[in-house]
């Protein structure tokens, strides 16, 4: 921006002296100008890309799994060592959180200066056990197009495998897009430029008090029934 800019004041001082720009200055102009151009709409281009493929567009949903009410999450608890042969400042020594409140979750962040920002338990079942190269995102819900009622937000888990980078379409994915920043999103054909870190193979969702539904007397109308 500084260049161009003094580029045209150059021009403007050459036509208030009667001065006619050389035929290389006026090419070099031309060419700033396309590179420009080009640049725009390749910054347009791709905010435009990665602004579709959210959660309820092009009619692809993600999987989500909704927590109960009363649903109690697994709770992780340190291991303090093996008997017989521990002492009893092996015993003492584990820390232990609280338990997640029913309809949500625990977080451990253990070792939060380590490779690993922490860790969180979840529910066993066929489709936890066949990730092959589990992670956990931390997400906010309207990030992915998640909408809740009253225009609430919360904290999602956005459960990625990382062996499943072949493209599928309409499949929800996390991308590194070309500026290096990381987008979770589904489109039709794959994306040129986008690097696929893994599939998004479910979204787990916490039981919210704006989810609860006025009573109406009938125990089987209950949210947590």
């Amino acid at each position: 921006m500084i260049r161009l800019t003094f580029l045209f004041s150059l021009l403007y001082v050459d036509a208030a002296l009667g001065f006619v720009p050389a035929p290389a200055l006026r090419a070099c102009r031309q060419a700033r100008q396309a590179t420009a151009t080009c640049g725009s709409r390749s910054t347009q281009m791709v905010a435009q890309m990665e602004q579709t493929g959210l959660h309820g567009t092009g009619s692809r949903f993600l999987p989500i799994v909704q927590i109960g009410a009363r649903e109690h999450y697994p709770r992780t608890v340190c291991i303090a060592g093996a008997y017989p042969g521990l002492t009893a400042e092996d015993i003492a020594a584990p820390t232990s959180g609280e338990p997640a409140e029913q309809g949500t979750w625990q977080y451990d962040f253990t070792d939060p200066e380590g490779p690993q920002m922490g860790t969180v338990a979840l529910p066993g079942g066929d489709t936890v056990t066949d990730l092959i190269d589990p992670v956990i995102i931390v997400a906010a819900s309207d990030s992915l197009g998640i909408s809740l009622p009253q225009d609430a937000t919360t904290e999602v888990l956005a459960v990625v495998d990382r062996a499943e980078v072949d493209f599928q379409e309409g499949k929800f994915f996390v991308w590194q897009a070309p500026d290096k920043s990381v987008i979770i999103r589904w489109f039709k054909q794959e994306p040129q430029g986008y690097q696929c870190l893994g599939r998004v193979v479910f979204v787990h969702v916490p039981f919210l008090d704006v989810m609860k539904k006025p009573s109406s007397g009938f125990e089987e109308e209950m949210d947590d029934f």
